[in-house]
C-alpha cells in the first residue's frame, strides 16, 4: 500500500483497525508510537486517532499516550 492510499483512509477505518489489532494481539496497554508500525500510519495520524478517541471516551482500557 503507498503512503497516500494510506494518508487518504477515514479515521473510521483507522479505527476499526486499531480495535481489531489490540483484540487479535490480546492486547491490555497500547502505548502511542506501537501501533504506527503495525497499522501503517504515520505519527500524526496515529496522534490524531488515540486522541479522538480520547475524546469520545473509546480508548482501550489501558491506552498510554
Amino acid at each position: 500500500m503507498s503512503y497516500h492510499a494510506t494518508m487518504r483512509r477515514g479515521l473510521g477505518q483507522i479505527k476499526a483497525m486499531l480495535f481489531a489489532y489490540v483484540q487479535l494481539r490480546g492486547l491490555s496497554t497500547v502505548w502511542a508510537g506501537e501501533l504506527g508500525e503495525p497499522l501503517r500510519l504515520s505519527a500524526i495520524q496515529e496522534r490524531k486517532l488515540l486522541s479522538r478517541l480520547a475524546k469520545a471516551g473509546l480508548t482501550p482500557p489501558k491506552c498510554r499516550v
